[in-house]
């Protein structure tokens, strides 16, 4: 038992000395704080370079987009939505899981179209066209798209607190287009606040016309069903 107690005491001495030997770990190579396997210094440094690169294409286009006022777009939505930051820093990840799951972070924002400024406007652009925001320069896009935008969603709140039949998304599209048309507005000149309710009036009126429309071909069906049976 002293022989073994002997042992293991020299073994202790040993590893202070020279940690790694007999864990198996070998010259070189340390312990990942929290995942319990070998790593390489050298492997992790390499990632942190690789990882510092990927930051400053990242936050080069984070400033470009707070510059140009498209923070309301996808990928910066999605970054502050998953990270909780507004700019990356390696600070922020100490062991290699960490250190990953930054990079992971990095490459999802980096290879989003809307990551750049380039890419928000022709986001932008493929949207106005879809839903029919008007606009004489692209520069007027992002305004109004946003307000469009508010207008739709606030235009949803109001018809589902009224409680009546629950309307379409594309319902709603086409009578926002209308509207603003028929009645010449710049959406994104307006206050939306404003719009919801003559929006909601116009949606009523038509389909109130539709209903009488209704009415009147059923009638001729049955005056054209008496004419025939008499």
């Amino acid at each position: 038992m002293a022989k073994e107690k002997d042992f293991m005491a020299l073994v202790a001495e040993h590893n202070r000395r020279y940690p790694g030997v007999f864990s198996g770990d070998g010259p070189g190579v340390v312990r990942d704080r929290g995942v319990g396997r070998p790593r390489d210094p050298k492997e992790i440094r390499e990632l942190k370079q690789e990882i510092h690169r990927k930051i400053g294409i990242a936050n080069k286009r984070i400033d470009r987009l707070k510059e140009q006022g498209l923070e309301n777009t996808p990928a910066y939505r999605n970054l502050i939505q998953n990270t909780g930051v507004t700019r990356f820093s390696i600070k922020s990840a100490s062991s290699k899981n960490e250190l990953r799951r930054l990079e992971g972070q990095l490459d999802q924002f980096i290879g989003r179209k809307t990551s750049t400024v380039t890419g928000v406007k022709k986001w932008q652009k493929g949207i106005a066209d879809t839903l029919g925001v008007n606009y004489e320069k692209v520069s007027e896009i992002g305004q109004n798209l946003d307000s469009y935008i508010d207008l739709l969603g606030k235009l949803t709140q109001y018809q589902r607190s009224q409680g009546g039949v629950e309307e379409g998304s594309e319902r709603r599209v086409t009578a926002i287009d209308k509207y603003i048309k028929e009645n010449d507005i710049n959406i994104g000149a307006v206050d939306t606040d404003e719009l919801v309710k003559l929006v909601d009036d116009m949606m009523k009126e038509e389909e109130e016309a539709y209903i009488r429309q209704l009415g009147e071909w059923e009638a001729l069906d049955e005056d054209w069903f008496d004419y025939e049976g008499g």
